[in-house]
């Protein structure tokens, strides 16, 4: 990306308007408001590739059956096939023990630092970034698939699924992502491709970014 596809304008009305839109459409999912970090990872960890409704289905048993980490240790394959059972993808449920054994020998508390936690099995940049940012008070940067898709269609730049190999997609989330209020422009942009940018017909009618979208003036 040679040049900048936003200006320092431009920049400033999207942050506007997505805070904005985020504070009135706010999707209050239980684990939002969960102050342990313990329950709060481990919700970040299930949450890629499952969607949001389908882990709030099972969050309340989960966190009463493994309220601690102890607890999801010592449930050994039986807690993996019981998590596995209800959400699928038996390896992320696997990975997620094997991060919880490494969690226990730490005290229970994942580490607050974005390498250390992309050391344990599973924990890539998105389960660490978001964990931070939506959950330990770290400004950090949130890029997923949604995200990506998003953002191509805001600048009309190509993108594959996969952001990890667009260099493109993390500047814009530097420049996009404000220093003070993160967390609630992170929520908003989670929510906002939840809702509106969808990958199938997405609500460019009304959409409170739509004038500055280049997919959207096309709309």
């Amino acid at each position: 990306m040679n040049q900048a596809p936003f200006t320092a304008q431009e920049i400033e009305a999207i942050r506007a308007a997505l805070l904005a839109w985020g504070r009135d459409h706010f999707q209050n999912y239980p684990w939002r408001s969960e102050k342990d970090p313990w329950l709060t990872f481990a919700t970040e960890f299930l949450l890629q590739r499952t969607k949001a409704d389908q882990v709030a289905a099972v969050y309340p048993a989960f966190k009463k059956r493994f309220p601690t980490v102890r607890a999801f240790v010592d449930g050994g394959d039986m807690a993996v096939d019981w998590l596995a059972s209800r959400l699928g993808l038996r390896s992320r449920c696997r990975f997620l023990w094997e991060a919880a054994v490494a969690i226990e020998t730490r005290g229970g508390h994942p580490p607050e630092d974005v390498d250390e936690l992309m050391q344990m099995r599973g924990v890539g940049q998105y389960i660490a970034s978001a964990w931070l940012s939506l959950h330990r008070n770290q400004r950090a940067l949130i890029a997923d698939a949604n995200v990506a898709r998003w953002l191509s269609r805001m600048t009309g730049l190509p993108y594959n699924r996969d952001p990890r190999g667009k260099k493109w997609v993390y500047q814009l989330c530097e420049d996009l992502t404000p220093e003070d209020a993160f967390k609630a422009f992170n929520y908003a942009v989670l929510d906002f491709t939840m809702t509106v940018c969808v990958p199938k017909q997405p609500l460019c009618t009304p959409c409170v970014l739509q004038g500055l979208c280049n997919f959207g003036k096309k709309s």
